[in-house]
């Protein structure tokens, strides 16, 4: 974390929107239940309902979480696209924070790392890859490069899920 007071408190929003309750993993999890669960995609049924009691899904909650899964991503897009216009790579500062950890693996959720690099079941990228046209519109390629970069400079590749 950041040593700046400032930046510390920014970076721990910022990490509680990606990896807390109602964050963007949670929510992108509740989205593919719900997409499991419609037959459009998303989890296996089995995997979905297995999920559904872990993360308090419900019909409303899980029509709701592609609302809320395309507003993280362009709040996390545009925090990106300013902090490149200020001159840096990262979420806060200029420096790799938990915040860059968290966002590049979560990206996993919606675009995972090609198979050479993170190899996995057919059947659970499948799954990841399932995009409704809000979230697509949402995700910003910044997202993708941004996660490309800490996975290249800072994170061990390959990866086996």
């Amino acid at each position: 974390m950041p040593p700046d007071a400032s930046e510390r408190a920014l970076a721990f929003g910022l990490a509680h929107e990606i990896c807390g309750e109602a964050g963007l993993g949670w929510s992108r999890r509740l989205q593919l239940v719900h997409a499991g669960l419609q037959n459009s995609g998303g989890f296996p049924e089995r995997v979905a309902k297995y999920l559904a009691e872990k993360y308090g899904y419900g019909g409303d909650t899980g029509a709701a979480a592609g609302a809320r899964v395309a507003d993280l991503l362009r709040m996390l897009a545009q925090r990106l696209e300013a902090q490149r216009a200020a001159g840096s790579r990262y979420y806060v500062g200029h420096a790799l924070t938990a915040v860059d950890v968290y966002s590049a693996t979560v990206m996993a959720l919606f675009r995972p790392l090609p198979p050479e690099q993170c190899k996995m079941r057919d059947s659970t990228r499948a799954a990841f890859e399932t995009r409704d046209a809000q979230t697509e519109a949402a995700l910003n390629p910044i997202l993708v490069d941004h996660r490309d970069m800490v996975y290249s400079k800072y994170l061990e590749l390959p990866l086996s899920l």
